[in-house]
């Protein structure tokens, strides 16, 4: 069977014969071609006619070759796929999440400019009236202010000489509105107060702070799991252990391309 095993050796003869695939792929083709061959020749030609009657049928000398290296490019345009889609995720991601982060500012710089209003209006009055309710109201319109109480703070002598500021338990205006559905499953935050000597109003902080860091991470994720695959195939057509290489990615991602592409220079460097 010489034909056959310098035909499957001028096949394989750019490609890596250490790699176990590669291994199995020769003995899988050669075990092909002597069967072939061998039942060509029960048909009465010769070994030698028989063997180059297989390799014609099997494809020739260029067939082969040229669908490895079809495969090839296929894998290598699969993992740039991959490596463009990590790229967009963290991109639209970090739009998404910093976006929503400085919405959040301006949700949480809003609602604490409503308490900041609602005591301005509040002063140093002891009772709160209908027309300061009306005015507290309208500066409450916002979608984004789930709750507000408004308490009076008391000064309650100890002795002659001491006394001290105690809250009254029962709000004298409350506000609450619930969210939306949208609302109630994205939006977290909690309760915050602004005080005088005289008033003391908790409200309730939306934003969506929370939200904002689970879109960035998840989208860091993605891309550094997709950026680790399409690290290890490249390894793999590079002829380097697709394992050793695929750790290093998912624990230095951009830093281990860097470290790669020197290990491949120092070794051709060595070799030259």
């Amino acid at each position: 069977m010489r034909q056959v095993d310098t035909y499957v050796e001028q096949v394989f003869q750019e490609r890596n014969k250490d790699k176990q695939e590669i291994k199995e792929l020769q003995n899988e083709m050669k075990n092909h071609l002597y069967e072939s061959a061998a039942d060509i020749k029960r048909k009465g030609f010769s070994q030698e006619e028989a063997e180059e009657i297989a390799i014609q049928r099997f494809g020739g000398e260029t067939i082969i070759p040229r669908i490895l290296d079809q495969v090839s490019k296929q894998q290598k345009s699969f993992a740039d796929k991959l490596l463009y889609a990590g790229i967009i995720m963290l991109c639209l991601s970090l739009a998404a999440g910093l976006g929503l982060h400085y919405f959040s500012v301006h949700m949480v710089t809003e609602q604490s400019r409503i308490a900041d209003s609602a005591l301005d209006i509040l002063g140093e009055q002891e009772e709160i009236s209908g027309g300061m309710e009306q005015q507290i109201q309208q500066e409450i319109d916002s979608p984004y202010l789930e709750e507000l109480s408004v308490y009076r703070i008391n000064e309650e002598p100890i002795d002659d000489v001491v006394s001290k500021r105690v809250v009254e338990t029962e709000p004298r205006f409350a506000f609450n509105q619930s969210p939306s559905i949208i609302g109630s499953i994205f939006l977290t935050g909690g309760k915050t107060e602004h005080r005088t000597p005289s008033w003391k109003i908790e409200s309730h902080i939306n934003n969506f702070y929370t939200l904002s860091d689970y879109i960035i991470y998840t989208g860091l994720l993605l891309y550094w799991v997709l950026f680790s695959i399409w690290g290890t195939i490249r390894a793999h057509h590079k002829n380097l252990s697709p394992w050793r290489w695929g750790i290093i990615f998912l624990l230095s991602n951009v830093v281990g391309l860097l470290i790669m592409q020197w290990f491949q220079r120092s070794v051709r460097k060595k070799s030259s």
